[in-house]
């Protein structure tokens, strides 16, 4: 099989120039349907040169921050060309995040993005609106925070401007310097322009005395030349004014000034509420001295090389000398502390004198981790109360639950083994596993139940649990468990299907926390776990799996950007045809993670789920979809009575049944004791669960 490129080139070409990056195909596939269905119309083994025409080039930086990172910065200045490209390329998130953050700025702060974006665009009639409007709410306008997100040109426009609602020309001057030392070390450049759209001789006396101070408070760009020379202008603007010679000062434009607000009376008043910056920029070389503290006077300054220095600064002369020594010595450092942390958190727990005297020799030779004897790990009295089976050879009749944690994370649940009758609706109590287990996998496969990965709740440090990579099967024959070949990866919230007398294990994380893309699968006569040469297209967790129609069936799922820095909610439906992932059908309404997914008389069930609002917040779904596999459209089928997420469901004896799950979107919190059943065109409560469990698999 031809090996398909890593990655895709998208570049944009303006007259003579261009411009391109790569992202993972991966990436590119999950995050825009447009560009997927561009890349798999296209064959051959060689790189894939995707080009973008009549694109600005704010777009297309915008979209490849987008893919490489999965979090672009939406400003006033590049919001129209970012929601343009999303549209374009049915970027959904991205849309939504660009109308929220034009819903979020009220109507101010869409005016400043119309400024902004109209200037840039040429269109005269509707700057001059939008000005308009600005200038009779000038203090508003400058409080928004939208404002320090204008360009130079923008600010420039409005400080200009005849008339202006504000009290008087300290307005002015104070939203200059807040939007100048929003980000001091890049706008520094502008600092001539923006002030010199401050009209200096209509400043109180008081506030030009604070400006002729050597070291005004907080304000730093009072302190270039450009700003010393139209203060002395100001200052002889007043002194001849004073002394009856107004035909002596220098000619200011006059400003109209219609607000109603109470000047500022001091440089110290913050025009711009701190809560309106979305972000600070702390800069040691820039700090104000303190006035109260002086350095001591050196008693020897001959000969020495130490540099006399005002308070804020640190005399880093020394150390400049020996730049290379001190990064080595810094990476040393960080070395170090970066070892100390990876031991902490993987250190195994160190056995108790209690906790020893329980370890089997099958535990010490496998490096089984101990655990408190004053535990019962599978002592909870509401679970062994339960009518016991005690007949399990029988297959295709039972619907195993295995392990879990109890409410407020009780651990005395985590390796019960529960045995549902969906014919006449029984709970039985079936045994105990090997291991405490939560979030693990499970499946039954010829006369076996598996039990693949999870967490096992006796390794935790610090409160912190690790996905592990051990599988067990218990033979229904003989209720005895077995110790079976390590997976490839560890995993936990991943997902069990079998396919063709197999078992595959799809997705989940591993012991950090990372997501994964990878799909192994097991041959239970040889006892080895073997990766598919073609991973899912994307790092998964949290999907819905099941086997449909003789092939494994991936749909929705959570993902995570290779940086980490966000996740994503997809709705795509993916098929394993044996050589490759495809389309299988069309996408579910939304993007959704956490759903149930099973094939029920020849049809595909996916049940509940977790799904975005528009405000970005996490909702439970009690949504049941249905296809068919023919149509391609998801057909609605009866509501749950409540809302769930990680439910599980089997189909059994004729009957669907959907078991456990949550009905909080935070986190693994109020589980659902109560099992439903598919009866007609409604869900029947059948049984409950004595205990709620948070975390467990069936099979």
């Amino acid at each position: 099989m031809a090996q398909l490129p890593d990655s895709v080139v998208l570049c944009r070409q303006e007259d003579d120039s261009t411009t391109e990056f790569s992202v993972p195909r991966s990436i590119l596939s999950m995050a825009s349907p447009y560009l997927r269905e561009t890349v798999l119309e296209t064959s051959g083994t060689q790189q894939i040169k995707l080009q973008f025409n009549n694109l600005s080039q704010a777009s297309f930086e915008g979209l490849k921050v987008y893919l490489q990172n999965g979090s672009p910065p939406v400003t006033c200045s590049n919001v129209t060309d970012l929601y343009s490209i999303a549209y374009k390329l049915r970027l959904q998130p991205l849309v939504t995040r660009c109308l929220k953050y034009l819903a979020e700025a009220g109507p101010v702060g869409r005016q400043l993005v119309l400024l902004c974006n109209a200037a840039r665009l040429g269109l005269n009639d509707e700057e001059q609106a939008a000005l308009k409007f600005l200038a009779e709410r000038f203090d508003a306008a400058v409080r928004n925070r939208l404002f320090l997100e204008l360009d130079c040109k923008g600010v420039c426009t409005l400080l200009t401007s005849d008339v202006l609602a504000t009290a008087s020309e300290t307005g002015v001057l104070l939203a200059a310097l807040t939007w100048l030392e929003h980000d001091y070390e890049a706008r520094l450049k502008f600092g001539d322009a923006v002030l010199g759209c401050v009209r200096f001789p209509l400043l109180p006396e008081n506030i030009l005395f604070d400006c002729m101070e050597s070291h005004p408070s907080g304000r730093l760009t009072l302190q270039g030349p450009f700003v010393r020379d139209k203060l002395m202008e100001a200052v002889l603007f007043h002194y001849v004014t004073s002394r009856g010679r107004p035909d002596l000062a220098p000619e200011v434009r006059c400003r109209t000034f219609t607000g109603t607000e109470p000047a500022p009376q001091s440089l110290g008043t913050r025009f711009v509420p701190a809560s309106a910056h979305p972000r600070l920029v702390f800069m040691r070389h820039s700090l104000t001295p303190n006035p109260a503290y002086q350095p001591l006077p050196s008693t020897s300054a001959v000969g020495s090389e130490v540099v006399q220095r005002a308070a804020s600064r640190i005399n880093d002369a020394h150390y400049r000398k020996r730049e290379r020594e001190v990064k080595v010595a810094q990476a040393s450092v960080r070395g170090f502390l970066a070892r100390k942390h990876y031991a902490k958190i993987h250190a195994k727990p160190k056995l108790s004198a209690l906790g020893a005297l329980h370890l089997t020799d099958l535990q010490v030779q496998k490096g089984t981790s101990s655990f408190d004897a004053r535990e019962q790990w599978d002592a909870e009295p509401a679970l062994r109360a339960l009518p016991r089976m005690t007949n399990l050879k029988v297959p295709g009749t039972l619907i195993l639950i295995s392990g879990g944690l109890g409410p407020n994370e009780r651990i005395s649940t985590s390796c019960s083994l529960l045995g549902f009758t969906p014919k006449d609706c029984m709970l039985w109590w079936c045994g105990r596993l090997p291991q405490p287990r939560q979030l693990h996998a499970s499946a039954y496969l010829a006369g076996y139940v598996y039990i693949l990965g999870g967490f096992d709740v006796r390794n935790s440090n610090d409160g912190l649990r690790f996905a592990t990579k051990t599988c067990f099967r218990m033979a229904l024959s003989s209720g005895k468990w077995e110790r079976l070949a390590d997976m490839s990866h560890a995993r936990c919230s991943h997902a069990a299907v079998v396919v063709e007398e197999r078992i595959y294990a799809v997705a989940g994380q591993n012991e950090l926390g990372i997501f994964l893309s990878s799909v192994e699968w097991y041959d239970p006569g040889s006892d080895v776990w073997s990766e598919l040469e073609v991973p899912l297209p994307c790092r998964l967790s949290a999907c819905g799996v099941a086997s449909f129609r003789g092939s494994l069936h991936v749909a929705g799922g959570l993902v995570q950007t290779a940086e980490r820095q966000d996740f994503y909610l997809i709705s795509t439906l993916e098929r394993w045809d044996g050589h490759r992932w495809t389309i299988a059908g069309p996408n579910l309404p939304s993007g959704r993670e956490s759903l149930g997914l099973a094939e029920h008389a020849g049809k595909l069930y996916a049940i509940g789920g977790l799904a975005r609002t528009k405000e970005g917040q996490l909702r439970v779904l009690p949504d049941v979809l249905i296809y068919d596999g023919q149509e391609d459209v998801w057909r609605i089928g009866p509501s749950l009575p409540e809302s769930l997420h990680a439910c599980h469901v089997a189909s059994l004896d004729g009957k669907l049944t959907v078991m456990c799950g949550f009905r909080s979107p935070h986190g693994m919190t109020h589980p659902s004791p109560v099992i439903l059943q598919l009866q007609g065109s409604q869900w029947i409560p059948v049984a409950r669960i004595p205990v709620p469990l948070a975390g467990c698999s069936v099979a």
